[in-house]
């Protein structure tokens, strides 16, 4: 039954991958030897290329969108496995293994190591500003958990019943 509570949540999870396409990651501000101060932000897909940074330095990288792409795919599929609420349990569990995965490659991979280039580029600090991007993650993480709660629940339901007849 698509209308169960577990598969709006998922499509929720789903809208945020979305939106995680849509918003930055981060937002870098710095102010070079010249004392010009330039902003650049981090997408999961470059949408401009800065003029004043080097984009031979800095490869954007390509394990994010994957990470992020693959994540959307498995949500999708678990939507439509509704009739297997036991596989659905353990692909939640899959799609919450593979959301920290990426909140890990988005904290320790990605924004500190444009920050380093940045800082090696323009020899200057670099305040970094987290961004929408960053804490879509964390919240598709709490849906997938409340979706896998319910998930259970609706299974502990169907094997009371059958317990009964």
């Amino acid at each position: 039954m698509i209308q169960r509570i577990q598969s709006v949540l998922l499509v929720f999870v789903l809208v945020g991958i979305i939106l995680m396409f849509i918003f930055p990651v981060a937002t870098y501000s710095l102010e070079d030897v010249a004392g010009t101060k330039m902003k650049t932000e981090l997408n999961l897909f470059p949408k401009e290329s800065p003029s004043q940074i080097n984009q031979a330095d800095y490869i954007n990288p390509i394990y994010l969108p994957i990470t992020a792409t693959v994540l959307g795919i498995l949500t999708l599929i678990i939507i439509f496995m509704y009739r297997n609420r036991i596989l659905q349990i353990r692909m939640i569990a899959v799609a919450v293994l593979i959301n920290l995965a990426y909140i890990a490659l988005v904290f320790f991979l990605a924004v500190d190591g444009y920050a380093k280039i940045l800082q090696e580029q323009f020899k200057t600090s670099v305040h970094i500003s987290y961004f929408v991007g960053t804490y879509i993650p964390l919240v598709t993480i709490a849906l997938l958990i409340w979706a896998q709660n319910a998930v259970k629940k609706d299974e502990r339901k169907v094997r009371s019943a059958d317990r009964l007849r």
